[in-house]
């Protein structure tokens, strides 16, 4: 968590590497996410990491792809949004889950995960964020 100063107009309460590893034009410095997105970024790497993947932390990650070769119910979208709450308040504490709708599209044979989330620690409002889970 950093702050900058008041006089910049731009409040950053939280930072990490952008995803892409995309760099500045000018300082071609690695551009970082900042806030809602800082938050956005660590959900998308907590949902998106297979358990036993990560070195040192091999409980890290909701290893969420187990779950897509068992039967495409409401049961099962309801199993995997409590995966999502559970993944996230465990691993990081600056972002509270308020919501997780599931939707089962059995043409496309998927599920839609709409996440609704606020900070903590500061006043940066609900935002959303959307995953879609299939098989690959």
């Amino acid at each position: 968590m950093i702050t900058i100063s008041y006089s910049a107009g731009t409040y950053e309460i939280y930072a990490d590497f952008d995803a892409d590893m995309e760099r500045d034009t000018q300082s071609f410095d690695v551009i970082k996410d900042v806030n809602v997105e800082a938050l956005k970024t660590s959900i998308r790497n907590i949902l998106m990491t297979r358990q036993g993947t990560r070195r040192m932390q091999p409980r890290f990650g909701a290893d969420l792809e187990g779950k897509l070769f068992e039967p495409l119910t409401s049961t099962t979208a309801k199993e995997i949004g409590e995966i999502i709450v559970d993944q996230i308040n465990t691993w990081d504490p600056d972002v509270l889950v308020e919501k997780v709708s599931m939707k089962v599209d059995e043409e496309n044979h998927r599920y839609d995960a709409l996440i609704y989330f606020s900070a903590r620690t500061a006043s940066i409002g609900t935002s959303t964020i959307k995953f879609v889970l299939e098989q690959r």
